[in-house]
């Protein structure tokens, strides 16, 4: 392994139990096209998966594309998926296209160790479920994902037929693919290192909207502290959904350490985060625009930190996506005395959280997450943003699932009718948990606080 690709691998590297030569021997294939595929075929390139296989359907129903292939220039959707997921470290990767209907098809899964059903149809289902059954050896997980704003992911379930109840023809919502992507990435990695996995579905539901994915988000003003392995997942989806105007904060560089969980800087080592970021967001954007009122969005790279000078008033949101206790503290402070909404995530490599303030409906995050108390004990040190200073496990999946969430809450802020008011809770993502989702009453909301 050259020094360049150990350094990119370094943070999940770090992680106890961890085994990327698993990784890169690994071969998986993905049935059914549609935005989840892509999430997981470019996270998994990211992660280091050896060999990546789509199997395109004719019976996948048509669906909007993840966002990040808006970022290849390439005329079709499967050269824009081989072009990113090669660019993104992937170092086989294969696309092509058959009925999966019948088992002489079970052909196209034949060397793979992880299968991924992502076509919604029972008989790709049970194909799967048969070729697991007849190819043990060497086998690590199946799973199955059933496609729409919500999401239920099942993977070698004690009883493989309750995943044969109906098939998925609901729309692909962009924002719930990309947890789901994470979500079943992490469920193929405890396969590949043999790790518990629980066999209970995984279930994840928001309400359903009212207007079947037509929100209109042209009018929101969005400041986004932190560009990092959140603000990269977060970012491009607000583009994607027509928010216009976005501020991103953020101080650092690419770095080569960045690329195992930051996908829209595979080509950008050095480049300010925060410029490249918005960049390629008004890319995806632009490319939706026939969709928005309006033409041009109004998209602000800032290569600064956040700090007791900054000013979140004339914003609608406020997201936290930052690594350090003291400027999550500022902007809690900040959207507090403001009465700015603030939607802010935190990971591990193995978990994620999101808590949501707004104001006089719900808890402050600094009564929430108790920061003053956790600043105060840290007084004195200083806290680096930067991966190379702070060399913490860090993997893609759990970033993936939690920014989906931020944008989740988000759209509870911005459309309470169709999604439900933020609640009063802390969202949490635990990958080694019985149900992986769940949430956390947060008691009394703050009454203290102004509104804007």
């Amino acid at each position: 392994m050259s020094e360049a690709v150990a350094l990119r691998y370094d943070r999940q590297a770090r992680i106890e139990g961890w085994n990327q030569d698993a990784i890169s021997g690994t071969a998986m294939t993905i049935v059914g096209l549609n935005a989840f595929t892509e999430d997981i075929a470019m996270a998994a390139a990211a992660l280091g998966i050896g060999r990546i296989r789509v199997v395109e359907t004719p019976y996948d129903t048509p669906c909007q594309e993840s966002p990040l292939l808006s970022l290849s220039a390439k005329p079709s959707r499967k050269e824009r998926l081989e072009e990113i997921g090669k660019n993104l470290g992937s170092q086989g990767f294969s696309y092509l296209r058959a009925h999966m209907k019948s088992r002489a098809e079970d052909y196209f899964l034949r060397g793979s160790n992880i299968v991924i059903d992502a076509s919604g149809r029972q008989e790709c289902r049970a194909l799967c479920l048969n070729y697991a059954a007849n190819h043990g050896k060497g086998f690590e997980s199946v799973c199955f994902y059933n496609r729409g704003l919500s999401f239920s992911l099942a993977g070698l379930p004690e009883n493989p037929f309750v995943t044969h109840e109906k098939n998925g023809a609901d729309p692909i919502d962009p924002v719930t693919a990309m947890i789901a992507a994470g979500t079943c990435l992490e469920e193929g990695k405890k396969g590949i290192f043999r790790e518990r996995i629980e066999r209970k579905p995984v279930t994840y539901e928001i309400l359903s909207p009212l207007e079947s994915f037509s929100e209109d988000y042209s009018g929101i003003n969005a400041l986004v502290v932190g560009a990092g392995a959140l603000g990269s997942f977060l970012v491009p989806r607000l583009a994607f959904m027509g928010v216009r105007k976005i501020t991103v904060m953020d101080p650092d560089s690419v770095e080569e350490i960045n690329l195992n969980r930051q996908l829209p800087y595979f080509d950008a080592i050095g480049e300010e985060k925060a410029r490249v970021l918005v960049d390629r967001s008004r890319v995806i954007f632009c490319k939706r625009r026939k969709f928005w009122r309006f033409d041009k969005p109004e998209y602000q790279g800032i290569a600064d930190r956040f700090t007791e000078r900054s000013s979140v008033e004339n914003f609608d949101v406020v997201f936290d996506c930052v690594d350090n206790f003291e400027t999550r503290r500022l902007l809690s402070g900040k959207s507090v005395e403001s009465g700015v909404p603030l939607v802010s995530g935190g990971t591990s490599h193995d978990s994620g959280q999101v808590i949501t303030y707004l104001p006089r409906k719900t808890t402050c995050l600094n009564h929430a997450m108790e920061l003053e108390k956790i600043v105060g004990e840290r007084k004195g040190q200083r806290e680096e943003a930067s991966c190379i200073a702070q060399p913490d496990p860090s993997v893609i999946m759990s970033n993936m699932v939690t920014a989906g969430m931020m944008v989740n809450e988000f759209r509870r802020l911005s459309n309470p009718r169709a999604f439900g008011e933020p609640r009063n809770t802390i969202k949490r993502y635990e990958s080694l948990g019985m149900n992986r989702f769940g949430e956390m009453n947060l008691g009394q909301p703050c009454h203290n606080e102004v509104t804007k």
